[in-house]
């Protein structure tokens, strides 16, 4: 159990477990922005998401989408990805390379060009 209240985990605690799993299951219906996503693909960590909101920007091209909740396709697809390594590798590599267009330093140089834009 986490040393953290609730259950919830931070850090390097985090940061294990989605180096130990292979994929996250994410299937939210609402979504605001999908931090769980970008975090699973900066750890190595297949992403399988609903194909709404948020979710396409941030998740690209680098993850399973869940389409009309047809969970056999998604099986199928993953099964796919595991059972060939080319894909497998492309699948990661596309992950790594999606979460690298997002970063806290950009957010907050983006954000406060925008309010010196209003002033």
């Amino acid at each position: 159990m986490s040393k953290y209240s609730a259950g919830v985990l931070h850090g390097e605690e985090l940061k294990a477990l989605y180096e130990l799993a292979s994929i996250l299951v994410y299937p939210s219906i609402y979504e605001g922005f999908g931090l769980p996503i970008l975090e699973a693909m900066s750890n190595g960590c297949i992403p399988v998401a609903r194909n709404h909101s948020s979710i396409p920007e941030v998740m690209g091209n680098a993850g399973i989408y869940l389409e009309n909740d047809n969970v056999d396709q998604s099986i199928s697809e993953l099964i796919q990805i595991f059972q060939n390594t080319k894909k497998h590798e492309y699948i990661l590599q596309s992950g790594f390379k999606q979460a690298s267009k997002f970063s806290w330093t950009k957010t907050a140089a983006d954000t406060i060009r925008f309010y010196k834009s209003l002033l």
